[in-house]
């Protein structure tokens, strides 16, 4: 019998999204730190871990509908310079990294989706660890933010409640950094 992790879906799920998945190492003061990383051509997601990844491919076109809007500052009729926001068109690069600024379009796709979503202040025998529960029906998810709980509710989705028993692969090609990316 296989059993998956977490990780394992993720990276089958993103994959299937096409996209190229990296770890990129960063050092935080003498502490060092592993991020993950996902693009495509034009969209570029970044998290601390990989489902919270996903969390980030379910917000990414409700993130670009409102970053659509760009200020710059132009002269009006009269000569004044006067800050104008433009909605831009076309094709952009587009980067979204999993910070704070990212949760509440999750709690947002998750209420879209039929959850009731809420913190847990007092752990009140739940652990401290996942304070985030998203519910539906009979069904209680939990994560430590709104962006993992986003991912896990996706993933769960897309594998089912027995996703642990899902058919994925479980063999990727990891490339070592060189030398030199470490004395960076």
């Amino acid at each position: 019998m296989n059993i998956n992790t977490l990780s394992d879906l993720c990276i089958d799920y993103l994959t299937k999204k096409q996209f190229h998945l990296f770890i990129i190492r960063t050092c935080n003061g003498c502490v060092n730190e592993w991020n993950w990383s996902a693009e495509t051509l034009y969209l570029h997601l970044s998290a601390k871990d990989p489902v919270s990844l996903v969390g980030l491919y379910w917000i990414h076109e409700d993130w670009e509908d409102n970053h659509r809007i760009i200020k710059k500052s132009l002269p009006d009729e009269s000569g004044y310079i006067l800050d104008r926001y433009i909605l831009y068109h076309g094709t952009k690069d587009q980067c979204i990294i999993d910070y704070g600024n990212t949760w509440g379009y999750a709690e947002k796709k998750l209420v879209q989706w039929g959850y009731m979503v809420s913190q847990v202040e007092d752990s009140a025998g739940i652990s401290d660890d996942y304070p985030y529960i998203a519910e539906k029906e009979d069904k209680r998810y939990l994560a430590g933010d709104p962006l993992q709980l986003l991912g896990l509710v996706a993933l769960i989705q897309e594998y089912g409640e027995q996703w642990r028993d899902a058919q994925v692969h479980q063999s990727f090609t990891v490339k070592p950094f060189s030398e030199d990316c470490f004395n960076e």
